[in-house]
């Protein structure tokens, strides 16, 4: 017999009450049953050169210094306590989408989709 596994009903409430507030969700479906999946929860969109927060999580809360990569920036960030990291938007010259990745050893790695949204300059 084929054993099934649901996800708790409090992860279904977090993402749901995430998508409410215009914040999307992801997570990479490849790896191994004894590991936990890592969740990303962002925006859905920024404006370009701003600051925006994303939080690294599991079904059980979430992850401490988790790796974050972006493919603007050679840099790879790490997750607070709370799982939050600070990354700053790119400059761009049109809207642009971009894959951010978290990643932990012992743990399904996870990729968030960005939209970085170019501003309008404007001339006084």
């Amino acid at each position: 017999m084929a054993r099934t596994r649901k996800a708790p009903i409090f992860m279904l409430v977090i993402l749901l009450a995430v998508t409410a507030l215009g914040f999307t969700c992801q997570a990479d479906t490849n790896g191994t049953a004894s590991q936990k999946q890592l969740y990303i929860r962002g925006p859905s969109s920024v404006g370009e050169g701003r600051i925006f927060q994303i939080v690294v999580a599991t079904v059980d809360g979430p992850v401490a210094n988790a790796a974050v990569s972006v493919p603007w920036i050679n840099t790879v960030f790490h997750t607070d306590a709370s799982g939050v990291v600070s990354i700053p938007a790119p400059w761009i010259d049109r809207d642009s989408q971009f894959t951010i990745t978290a990643s932990k050893l012992g743990y399904i790695s996870a990729k968030f989709i960005i939209t970085i949204v170019n501003l309008p300059i404007i001339h006084l």
